[in-house]
């Protein structure tokens, strides 16, 4: 073959790589996507229980649910009050299960529905709360003691190196005094999504919208880069309504939280007023306002979560 002829395949093909990296680039941008929006990264505080159980922080975005698909993961369980995303994780191929519970300790029914889980769902699991560092570890050790995967010891551990809180007494005391249910015991049924107390599922969307308003405190209220759509004020606002919606049902809770919970409905109110404004002296104001916030509700979960 001569030079000339090498040099105009060698151009042809070059030609035809171009146009194909351009069409893909295009199809890309014509979705509204771009590639660094679906670059795996792991989930928070994701790490390796045992065997193939895994736990973390709650999946969020294509890149983490990608993250999930590639590291051979099936099935994904949610023990978080808030409804799990069942399209996206359906989009990679995954299947939920739910098993909510508070931070108070696991029930005995959702440690009946994690044996079950171990018993018979096969292949990797995930199984993450909203943070992945209290009930997502404590749920990932009783479903390998419910497998007799690990012992009570490596239990212990498990909590210990996700940085489960001692504050959680309730979750460490479950997962100590855990004990495989009996062959002959009925396990629930699993599902996609469970039916979750009302108050629950607002305080899990309260405690999401906190999040984000608590990094964007620490940046002078800019919006988050993961949320650049969601500024302070709006943030705020899904804060005070998810206040709202769960003091509609304060009837299912202890009637000591009411006033503590009505402070801190007073504050987020006060939070997003200032927040609206936006101007310098509004954000010191929303700055104080936020600081109580947080003292209070760290005081309410100290006492009743």
């Amino acid at each position: 073959m001569t030079t000339a002829k090498l040099s105009c395949r060698l151009f042809r093909f070059t030609e035809s790589v171009h146009v194909v990296l351009v069409v893909a680039a295009m199809s890309l941008l014509c979705a509204g996507d771009t590639p660094e929006a679906h670059s795996p990264h792991s989930p928070a505080n994701y790490r390796l229980a045992a065997g193939e159980v895994y736990c973390g922080g709650e999946p969020t975005g294509e890149g983490q649910f990608l993250f999930l698909q590639l590291q051979g993961i099936r099935t994904l369980v949610s023990v978080d009050g808030a409804m799990p995303d069942t399209a996206l994780a359906e989009k990679y191929g995954l299947r939920y299960v739910h098993i909510p519970f508070g931070y108070e300790g696991v029930p005995e029914t959702a440690g009946l529905a994690l044996a079950r889980l171990m018993r018979d769902v096969e292949g990797s699991k995930f199984i993450h709360c909203h943070h992945g560092k209290h009930r997502g570890p404590a749920a990932a050790a009783i479903a390998l003691l419910a497998a007799e995967e690990i012992d009570a010891s490596a239990a212990k551990l498990l909590l210990q190196e996700a940085g489960t809180s001692p504050e959680y007494a309730g979750l460490w005391k479950s997962v100590a005094e855990f004990q495989c249910p009996a062959a002959d015991v009925e396990l629930p049924d699993l599902v996609a999504v469970a039916k979750v107390d009302s108050f629950a599922a607002a305080m899990a969307r309260a405690d999401r919208s906190f999040d984000a308003l608590k990094a964007m405190h620490e940046t002078g209220w800019v919006a988050s880069s993961k949320t650049p759509d969601t500024p302070a004020a709006h943030e705020a606002v899904l804060l005070w309504e998810a206040f709202r919606e769960a003091g509609r049902h304060l009837d299912s809770q202890p009637d000591a939280m009411g006033a503590e919970f009505r402070e801190a409905l007073g504050l987020t109110q006060q939070l997003r007023a200032a927040l609206v404004i936006g101007d310098e002296a509004s954000n010191e104001t929303a700055d104080r306002v936020f600081n109580q916030l947080a003292v209070s509700c760290n005081h309410c979960h100290k006492h009743f979560r």
